[in-house]
């Protein structure tokens, strides 16, 4: 398999350097280079020193830079071979230091002008991985030489190796060596700095092109998800609807109802997983759509509870509600949201709890420095199977569930919990679990919250809306079961409600241009001109009162983003399909009694 585009590089090589393809791999890397480059000019170094030694019969000199070079030729052959570099550059300070040694001692001493190849025996340590070791070698060195000194001064005589006229050569040589050398290696190090700069730019341009591939990515999910959405609740609002429709007929047999009942709960427990399904995509894309409204808090945590109630009778269980006197009833907040986290830890409660007690509470704590603010504490107890220590640091995390048999043993995808503590956390609170196996669990979130004055109250399911006066409806949609579904739901509530239907925004565009109504639901996605457009239109094109009509948008996409695409073309609000029947005929009442 070919490499990543953006591995790194191997921690020996650290840098590899393509115009030296005809050396091994192993020499191809930057510390290999700068130090084939030092054994190059010491090559050199000791081969002219040897020559000038002879020359002068210097024969101690000649012997050790012999000797000095064939180590030099050792050193490239092991390492050619294959042999540690770390240890290669250890051996040669050593001998290196041995032979500057012995060639400064045979020559003068202090006064030796070989003195200088004892600065050479510290260079290697430019490839020392360690600083450490790298310190250590020029302290030792410089400690040598002032060992030299010390001997020197307190009277110590060196017989010279060298006649005194000749020692200006040595001199002369030693100098431009040292100073070559630091011209190859500040070559060196030039050339390997523009080397790493050119693969620096070279992976930048790689990321640069993988983040657009990213973007585009994500870009090409979002049209997915919205699509798949579109396609998947377009079915369930149609199912649900009906069956909600058909239960509440008190002509059925009870036999009946039972079994449209039962079709409910399924079709609701597929839209549990489809809305986990997508909630984790905006998630992931950062789309989660949380809103800051008033709502009836006592009421949401009784929705909440009893959603869960017929399902908790169904076992040898004790399902009970505390809520304390103290919890404000009116908050600013995410109803929708909150009874979702809530629903997910009852559901997860009663569904592992097969005896014993599933239980809520709910208490407030007033903020000290403003009475309208505080932070609400709910919890969820249960005596159900519990969870292991081991499984609870990573029981938040996405497709993670408390055991590997408890997807066959009781369903579920490894979302709810991961969802819920986004839920929370993008509500501005905290959830966390303390729990014991076999023993049960408690979940507890913390929430900030803001009570606010009492608005409209809840309108009961079953008692039709008292309107002022007969209401006109427009529902647009290109599905005609979409439109049948709605137009039931709301004769149902709204039992005066005069309701005509378009089936596409042009058609919608004309009717509202012809006549009044109260309350527009448009559909976003539909052929020809969609919902945003045919909004739009009504907006910048007609006079009034007709420009001013309330558009309740009706989508399958539960998107921030699209919520917001709704507000800026000027539509009044935004309603999630499958929706509730009562929840619909509430907001059409509401905006119907604003454009009076």
């Amino acid at each position: 398999m070919p490499p990543h585009p953006l591995a790194q590089p191997d921690a020996t090589e650290e840098l590899s350097l393509p115009k030296r393809a005809w050396l091994p791999t192993a020499l191809r890397g930057e510390r290999n280079q700068l130090f084939l480059t030092y054994l190059g000019v010491l090559a050199l170094a000791n081969t002219a020193f040897a020559l000038m030694s002879w020359s002068v019969a210097y024969t101690e000199g000649a012997v050790l830079h012999v000797l000095g070079l064939l180590i030099n030729a050792l050193v490239v052959a092991l390492r050619w071979r294959g042999h540690a570099l770390d240890g290669l550059v250890k051996f040669t300070q050593w001998t290196l230091l041995l032979q500057a040694l012995a060639l400064a001692w045979t020559s003068g001493g202090i006064f030796s002008p070989m003195l200088g190849w004892l600065a050479w025996a510290c260079l290697p340590a430019v490839v020392e991985r360690s600083m450490r070791h790298g310190h250590a070698w020029i302290i030792g060195t410089a400690a040598i030489i002032l060992a030299l000194y010390l001997y020197a001064l307190w009277g110590g005589e060196i017989a010279l190796g060298v006649e005194p006229q000749m020692l200006v050569h040595w001199h002369l040589m030693v100098a431009l060596l040292i100073l070559a050398l630091q011209m190859a290696l500040l070559h060196r190090f030039q050339r390997l700095r523009l080397q790493r700069l050119e693969r620096l730019h070279r992976h930048t341009r790689l990321l640069h092109r993988t983040r657009d591939d990213l973007i585009h990515a994500q870009k090409q999910k979002d049209i997915f998800v919205a699509s798949v959405s579109h396609e998947l609740r377009t079915p369930m609002n149609a199912i649900l609807g009906l069956a909600d429709l058909i239960q509440h007929d008190k002509r059925l047999p009870e036999d009946v109802k039972v079994k449209v009942e039962n079709i409910q709960k399924s079709s609701e427990h597929l839209l549990t997983i489809i809305n986990d399904l997508l909630d984790y995509s905006q998630i992931s894309a950062g789309a989660l759509r949380i809103v800051h409204e008033p709502f009836d808090l006592h009421d949401t945590l009784r929705t909440a509870f009893a959603i869960l109630e017929p399902r908790a009778h169904t076992k040898p269980i004790r399902y009970t509600l505390q809520q304390g006197q103290d919890v404000p009833r009116w908050i600013l907040g995410d109803a929708h949201r909150l009874t979702q986290v809530l629903v997910n830890l009852l559901g997860n409660a009663v569904k592992f709890t097969s005896e014993g007690f599933v239980s809520m509470n709910c208490h407030y704590e007033e903020s000290l420095e403003d009475a309208q603010h505080g932070i609400l504490h709910i919890e969820v107890r249960d005596s159900g199977i519990g969870i292991s220590p081991e499984n609870l640091p990573q029981l938040f995390e996405r497709f993670v569930q408390g055991d590997a048999s408890i997807a066959r043993r009781f369903g579920g995808n490894g979302l709810g919990l991961s969802i819920t503590r986004n839920l929370v956390e993008a509500m501005g609170g905290k959830i966390g679990v303390d729990s014991v196996s076999g023993e049960g669990s408690r979940f507890y979130i913390s929430l900030p919250c803001q009570s606010t004055n009492a608005v409209q109250t809840r309108i009961s399911s079953e008692t039709p809306l008292q309107e002022q006066g007969p209401i006109r409806i427009l529902i647009v949609d290109d599905n005609p079961l979409n439109r049948q579904i709605a137009s039931l739901q709301l004769r149902r509530q709204l039992l005066e409600a005069e309701i005509d239907q378009a089936e596409g925004g042009q058609q919608a565009f004309d009717m509202i241009r012809d006549g009044h109504y109260d309350v527009v639901l448009l559909d976003l996605l539909m052929p020809g001109m969609d919902g945003f457009e045919t909004a739009r239109k009504v907006r910048n094109e007609l006079p009034e009162p007709q420009r001013n009509t309330p558009i309740i948008a009706l989508t399958a996409n539960n998107d921030a983003r699209e919520h917001e695409r709704c507000l800026l073309v000027g539509m009044n609000e935004s309603m999630v399909k499958p929706f509730d029947r009562v929840l619909l005929s509430r907001k059409v009442l509401e905006h119907a009694r604003r454009s009076r």
